[in-house]
């Protein structure tokens, strides 16, 4: 039960994050995988295209996770934070993520372009919706696009899961630089 691991509608992230209504960008699973491509902008497109041919792997864990991948994502989680100058997750909420993922609430997905992964997304996964929580990677797997061939790899993997939508969170139209 979400209650018993401690979810709440404002998760703890440095500050609170809220979840908000209306305004998200939700995708439809139902379609066809080019159909869901289509979608993205042509730059995306190109981009998701050109990270397949590199022969990228991505993986995607809903259960026990093994310490090397949860050690990979924090790893990843961490470079994002400083990047971006944002504090990292704080240890109570990155067990309450793990928890999660390893009871089936959320997907761990790991995008491998080389020896060690070099993005990593957390969805919640519930009642065959997905939502995206976070997405982290190191500087070179964001410059090169990593991330939106990690997605995009996300939706074919939650619509081959019977998932029928996505949602991408908050979008809000007015303020320039959000999701």
């Amino acid at each position: 039960d979400l209650l018993d691991l401690g979810f709440s509608s404002e998760i703890p992230w440095g500050g609170t994050l809220h979840y908000h209504p209306g305004f998200h960008n939700v995708i439809n699973l139902n379609q066809d995988p080019q159909h869901i491509l289509a979608g993205f902008s042509s730059t995306q497109r190109n981009i998701s295209r050109r990270v397949e041919k590199e022969g990228a792997l991505t993986r995607f864990i809903q259960g026990p996770l093994s310490e090397q991948d949860w050690d990979h994502f924090i790893r990843l989680h961490h470079a994002t934070a400083f990047r971006t100058g944002t504090e990292p997750y704080k240890d109570d909420y990155r067990k309450l993520l793990k928890q999660l993922i390893e009871k089936r609430f959320c997907v761990l997905g790991l995008l491998q372009n080389g020896n060690d992964p070099d993005a990593a997304i957390v969805l919640e996964s519930y009642k065959k919706r997905g939502t995206y929580l976070v997405g982290c990677a190191e500087d070179e797997a964001q410059r090169c696009g990593g991330m939106v061939y990690l997605l995009y790899q996300a939706m074919l993997q939650l619509k081959e899961w019977g998932y029928e939508y996505l949602d991408m969170g908050p979008t809000f139209p007015t303020l320039a630089g959000t999701k």
